[in-house]
């Protein structure tokens, strides 16, 4: 999920909502899926026990699990579905979640999380390994670590 927030052109506002009142609310069930698909990509990544216990069973096979994960959590069909699963109007569950969210936002934490990275990233550097983007954006902020 996402938002978009126009303020600063009332027409193109209007005309937004107008498109975006036109969606299909976004299906309870969609919405679960998704949450419950992070949930087991975020725990076969970085639960320890969850994780030997998948490489125990994945290696053995030749079976990249990580590839797998990545493609779950970034893969996009490839038909002409691709923009349609995203023309929805967010559910209520959503929204909440989304309020949760904007209500506990904890500057200071992140700020430190966005500095630990930073500091990573130095050190990437000064051994040779090249990150992208930190030439032209040095107040760029990280959702996935760029390597």
């Amino acid at each position: 999920g996402g938002i978009v927030i126009v303020r600063g052109n009332e027409m193109l506002y209007r005309e937004m909502k107008e498109v975006q009142e036109a969606y299909p609310l976004m299906k309870r069930k969609d919405y679960w899926k998704k949450i419950l698909k992070a949930m087991l990509c975020m725990a076969t990544l970085n639960v320890t026990s969850i994780n030997g216990f998948v490489r125990r069973f994945s290696d053995p096979f030749g079976f990249d699990y990580q590839s797998a994960i990545v493609s779950m959590v970034r893969g996009f069909p490839a038909d002409d579905s691709f923009l349609f699963k995203f023309r929805v109007q967010p559910n209520a569950p959503m929204l909440a979640f989304f309020l949760y969210r904007l209500t506990t936002f904890d500057q200071p934490d992140y700020d430190e999380h966005q500095k630990q990275l930073r500091d990573i990233e130095k050190e990437l550097n000064e051994n040779g390994v090249k990150t992208p983007g930190n030439r032209w954006n040095a107040s760029r902020h990280f959702w996935l670590y760029p390597i």
